[in-house]
């Protein structure tokens, strides 16, 4: 609606300023005025020859055209002259509207590539990316970078020139505005069209660092070079598998890659926190969530065979754990000696008590004898007296 009224503003101030060229009486009026025509129709011409090669320009470089729209015929002393349409002659708000339209189209379609680029990243994660590319996508960035800054530069000087042009009635002026709001359009135009080329080869050079660092991070290498004193210890188990009773259930986490046992039930073989390495003789290294793993599981037998990685105690625990148990080792020996020891002192206690009871007996033996041998001897000693006397 503004570009319609300012083309309407327009086409009356350009009439009046052709009516103002000559002032002739009415019988020398009709044959300077055609040849003004026929001059402004070669103006218009060469301005229009001018357009349509730089709109072919721009389609090859895939750069949305701007729509032409009809202008309202101009009638001169009974004839009847209709403006070439041109592109060079929308107004800036009319500019701004199809930049702004352009634009929105420009991201939708880049969000649906980049879509598609993601679904097609997905299906092809075990594919290693090209290092060629990276460096094509850094080269085709810079000099993307090199072309906005010239078009900037552009921008500018246009803006310029149309601040020092001198605005008044007279049709060349006005041509020349046109021209400059078009060339300014377009220059705009060029320069998003170039801002989301940049940024499209950006977000793609993003996702191959990202599909690099995550190839990365899913080797064995990675992980044990990121957790070295790590002790690691692989376990197999095979079970049976039913989707309505599971028997153990995974998970990821946020600092480490892969998916990891979150529960499990008892005795199953493994435990909670250790980390899936392979499923039926599919590596699952890259496996995100528990759905990519339930959609393996059910294309698979009711056997499931599973291989996981248990993380130990580090070196230093593991070292000191073996010191801890050579102590026990050696506590539990000489508590064997000891007891050893205690046992032959219970046994020699025994036999010495056996020893000494025996000598008892015949102490008190002994000292029976030595009694009873008195007791005779003083009796034999009382009857040699008696018959001596």
């Amino acid at each position: 609606m503004v570009a319609a009224d300012q083309r309407a503003k327009m086409s009356p101030q350009r009439t009046i300023s052709l009516g103002s060229l000559h002032h002739p009486p009415q019988t020398q009026f009709m044959e300077p005025r055609l040849s003004q025509l026929e001059t402004l129709e070669a103006k218009m011409a060469s301005i229009e020859v001018s357009l349509s090669t730089t709109l072919k320009k721009a389609k090859k470089s895939s750069t949305p055209v701007i729509p032409s729209s009809p202008q309202p015929a101009m009638i001169t002393q009974n004839k009847i002259i209709t403006p070439i349409k041109g592109n060079g002659y929308m107004t800036d708000n009319h500019d701004k509207e199809n930049i702004t339209r352009n634009n929105t189209k420009l991201q939708t379609h880049l969000v649906n590539e980049t879509n598609e680029q993601n679904k097609h990243n997905q299906k092809v994660q075990s594919d290693t990316v090209n290092e060629s590319e990276k460096h094509s996508l850094t080269q085709k960035i810079e000099s993307l970078k090199n072309d906005m800054d010239q078009k900037r530069l552009a921008i500018k000087n246009i803006k310029m020139s149309l601040e020092q042009l001198d605005v008044t009635d007279n049709i060349d002026t006005r041509i020349q505005q046109a021209e400059l709001e078009y060339q300014l359009g377009r220059e705009e135009l060029n320069l998003l069209s170039l801002m989301e080329e940049t940024n499209k080869h950006k977000c793609r050079l993003e996702e191959i660092e990202q599909h690099n660092e995550q190839n990365e991070n899913n080797t064995l290498y990675n992980y044990l070079v990121s957790n070295p004193r790590a002790v690691i210890s692989l376990q197999a188990v095979e079970l049976e598998y039913d989707p309505k009773s599971p028997k153990f259930g995974v998970g990821s986490r946020k600092d480490k890659p892969g998916l990891f046992i979150d529960w499990t039930v008892d005795d199953l073989g493994f435990s909670k926190g250790d980390r899936l390495l392979e499923v039926n003789g599919k590596v699952v290294l890259s496996m995100k969530n528990n759905h990519d793993l339930n959609r393996l599981l059910e294309v698979s037998p009711s056997s499931v065979r599973v291989v996981v990685m248990h993380d130990g105690p580090s070196a230093g625990h593991q070292m000191e754990l073996a010191a801890l148990r050579r102590e026990l080792d050696a506590c539990r020996t000489r508590a064997e000696e000891t007891d050893r020891s205690k046992h032959a002192y219970k046994t020699e206690n025994v036999r010495l008590s056996h020893r000494v009871s025996y000598l008892e007996d015949q102490v008190s033996e002994l000292i029976k004898c030595r009694s009873s041998s008195s007791a005779g001897t003083a009796g034999s000693s009382n009857g040699t007296g008696g018959a001596a006397a």
